[in-house]
């Protein structure tokens, strides 16, 4: 999928070998979701390595806990990723 952060356009990959669950690279504004994960999982790291490419110079345990907060908020609200048909 592409999206645009800070009005650039960066790149979303499903990996299976990515660990531990994602991996934000500012250099080929590329972010990688590890694939088999719960959705409330993927949530939380898509995330999670959004705010990495918004804010590259934040801290990881910062960037965890906003993440976190944003993931279950939406959870909550029952935000969920449309099915594949």
């Amino acid at each position: 999928m592409r999206v645009r952060i800070l009005n650039q356009v960066w790149d979303i990959k499903d990996a299976a070998d990515i660990k531990p669950f994602g991996l934000c690279d500012h250099e080929t504004r590329k972010i990688w979701i590890r694939e088999r994960q719960s959705e409330s999982e993927r949530l939380d790291t898509l995330i999670h390595e959004v705010l990495h490419a918004l804010a590259p110079d934040a801290d990881e345990q910062s960037v965890t806990r906003m993440a976190k907060t944003v993931s279950n908020i939406l959870w909550r609200d029952k935000w969920r990723r449309p099915r594949k048909t």
